[in-house]
């Protein structure tokens, strides 16, 4: 995937709530659409703390994902399943529009 979200702003009270998605434009309208699933993905996990931006804590416990492949990341396991998932249901309902 050619994508990634940042924090942009943030509550009062410290926690995410404003984010920045980027997608390469060059990529497929596939590609294009899967990617927004996956990185809308890591904006839910940031949103309710289940990840932090230094990707060192997941869902309240310490990581160090510089020792984990990116496949093997638990934050990337569940954009991957969500975003495939995501592009299911769009994908069918574009064959239902045929």
């Amino acid at each position: 995937r050619s994508g990634w979200v940042n924090v942009d702003g943030y509550s009062k009270s410290g926690k995410p709530r404003s984010f920045v998605i980027e997608i390469n434009k060059n990529d497929s309208e596939e590609e294009i659409i899967n990617t927004l699933a996956h990185e809308l993905v890591h904006m839910k996990q940031y949103a309710y703390g289940q990840l932090n931006e230094s990707m060192t804590l997941w869902r309240g416990r310490e990581v160090d994902s510089d020792k984990i492949d990116y496949y093997d990341q638990p934050w990337e396991i569940e954009a991957m399943v969500l975003a495939d998932m995501m592009y299911g249901f769009y994908a069918l309902g574009l064959k239902g529009e045929k």
